[in-house]
């Protein structure tokens, strides 16, 4: 689980993607991030499928795509997950 919450936290910490207002479904930017979500979802559907699931991949793609549709409360995403 703590993978998946620190996937999510570096959203709003990573240079190049905290600006970037497809990670956040932010300045009208909607179809774009969906585009991201829907790739990301493909990922982690690839990463957890065949005989050797990447499960470190898994975890991190869905701590990213939980960043990118904002799921939180007042005091983070941290909060909300944990």
């Amino acid at each position: 689980m703590q993978a998946v919450v620190d996937a999510a936290a570096a959203g709003d910490t990573q240079p190049g993607i905290k600006e970037d207002p497809t990670e956040h479904f932010d300045a009208e930017e909607f179809e774009d991030s969906m585009k991201t979500l829907s790739g990301r979802f493909s990922e982690f559907m690839v990463a957890l499928s065949g005989a050797s699931p990447a499960y470190d991949s898994g975890r991190s793609l869905l701590g990213q795509s939980l960043h990118l549709i904002q799921v939180r409360r007042p005091g983070g995403v941290r909060d909300r997950l944990m």
